[in-house]
């Protein structure tokens, strides 16, 4: 059965999350609505990317997954819907999408009601609407225009210099995410010989498949079930031990060929 899953960066301290709920619930009482996560860094734009493809398709297809991270970063706000493998994305036109989806080729359309006047309320009752419309099939779609997201262009296998790897997210543990994935990876180092060098001092020679690989308290990178690269501590904290942050350029990520 088709739901409706919302990814934020809206916390859950207020009820901003729970008015997203009424307000579709109002419009498409029909549709169960599930939150994959509304913790993400506020306008981070690289973790909600890695969020949304890391859960949306365990759910079934037909789903629309509503994603109301840097909603009004533009001075032109946009309501966007792409279709992909049998699943819907509506979101701003920001970049998320094709971060998320890794260049895969999407059908895009902007949903044209909006202006600089809309509120915030106003673009969720607009999903609303947009939602009534699917699925969509007829060569004008109700109106909608054809678009190509923002990121469109970027190959799906962009080699990754050292000065791009940032940390995407840290989670319980504080392992820590880097914004590359297994396909990148080997893409760079062609399964030559390297150190992934953190934080100026710290070096790991190579990748583990689980932290049990390493003696307890010893650091490690592997692969974790998303596909991403991650640091890791067996039975410990990474992110505090080495001071790693989000983002942040002063955690000075290097892959160096050996």
């Amino acid at each position: 059965m088709a739901c409706i899953t919302l990814l934020s960066d809206f916390g859950t301290k207020d009820a901003t999350a729970a008015i997203v709920r009424g307000i579709l619930m109002q419009q498409n009482p029909h549709l169960p609505i599930y939150d994959i996560t509304h913790d993400v860094i506020p306008y981070n734009i690289s973790q909600a990317a890695y969020f949304l493809k890391s859960a949306y398709s365990y759910y079934p297809k037909g789903t629309i997954h509503i994603i109301l991270c840097g909603i009004f970063m533009t001075k032109e706000p946009s309501l966007t819907i792409s279709s992909y493998n049998g699943h819907y994305f509506v979101c701003t036109n920001n970049g998320i999408i094709p971060i998320a989806l890794e260049g895969h080729v999407l059908e895009s359309w902007i949903f044209p009601n909006l202006d600089r006047n809309d509120t915030f309320t106003s673009w969720i009752k607009s999903t609303g609407k947009l939602i009534k419309k699917l699925p969509l099939t007829g060569a004008d779609n109700n109106g909608l225009k054809k678009i190509e997201l923002l990121g469109t262009n970027k190959p799906a296998t962009n080699k990754i210099i050292s000065s791009n790897i940032e940390v995407i997210h840290i989670d319980q543990f504080e392992n820590v995410v880097l914004n590359i994935n297994q396909e990148q990876f080997y893409d760079i180092t062609y399964n030559m010989p390297f150190k992934l060098q953190f934080m100026k001092v710290e070096e790991i020679r190579e990748i583990s498949t689980n932290y049990s690989d390493v003696r307890e308290g010893y650091k490690l990178a592997r692969f974790n079930s998303n596909g991403y690269l991650e640091i890791g501590i067996n039975k410990g904290k990474a992110a505090s031990l080495f001071g790693l942050r989000l983002g942040s350029k002063n955690n000075e990520i290097k892959i160096i060929l050996e």
